[in-house]
């Protein structure tokens, strides 16, 4: 990548950020490779690998839902950010400049904020000067929020890395945290906390009983962060 790794959070309600609980949880920490849940795929050529499917797992809840919403939450959860991938980065026909349409299953004012952030939340920087995208790795981990038997609000931790073939060949990751609230017509992305650059730049998650000893040059690069609206509780409208 020809630019550094960039962070940026938008409307950000402290109720939905779920990555630090540390009540009861279901599955795994974020280091975990989630359980396989495929909701997208390509035909294999002969050229070319498969693309990979996405896998999705339920990580945290803290406190009682039934089995029956974690599966509906996971898979709606799961599609939501499946279909930004594609429709941000993986999907599409290049070359293209056109992106407007990158952000399904956002709320209106995190999709105007995305759209802000396009250089970080699509593949427009590269989109002329490539020809194709073949994504590597799809990860999802979902934390939910209960309440009442309901789930109430979700966050949803991914990573995503693709390669570029064309004028530019590349590998980018793409990690980060987004943040849903469920709504008549569905589950809704109304905030982010995003990272993109490099697969080396952005190094998995290290396991809980290594994040007290993360390298201090990791911990200055997440102080340069921007946030937008962090105090946007209610997720910015539909």
């Amino acid at each position: 990548m020809s630019t550094p790794r960039r962070r940026v959070a938008a409307l950000v309600a402290p109720l939905l950020v779920l990555a630090s609980a540390s009540t009861s949880c279901s599955g795994g920490d974020a280091s975990s490779q989630p359980s396989a849940t495929p909701s997208s795929s390509a035909s294999s050529t002969r050229s070319a690998p498969p693309e990979v499917t996405t896998q999705v797992s339920l990580e945290r809840v803290p406190g009682k839902l039934p089995a029956d919403v974690r599966r509906r939450v996971q898979r709606q959860v799961g599609d939501v950010v499946d279909r930004w991938f594609d429709a941000a980065y993986v999907g599409g026909r290049y070359p293209r400049t056109d992106f407007h349409d990158a952000f399904p299953g956002f709320t209106v004012s995190a999709r105007a904020q995305a759209h802000h952030d396009k250089a970080l939340m699509t593949n427009q920087p590269l989109g002329k000067r490539i020809d194709g995208v073949r994504a590597t790795q799809r990860l999802v981990w979902i934390d939910v929020l209960p309440a009442g038997g309901r789930a109430a609000g979700a966050t949803a931790r991914f990573r995503l890395e693709f390669t570029t073939t064309g004028r530019k060949h590349t590998s980018v990751a793409v990690r980060g945290r987004l943040f849903l609230t469920p709504g008549p017509d569905g589950w809704k992305v109304f905030g982010y906390d995003v990272a993109k650059g490099t697969p080396d730049e952005l190094q998995p998650p290290r396991p809980k009983s290594q994040s007290k000893s993360q390298p201090k040059a990791h911990a200055k690069t997440q102080e340069k962060k921007k946030q937008h609206g962090k105090n946007d509780a209610k997720g910015g409208g539909r």
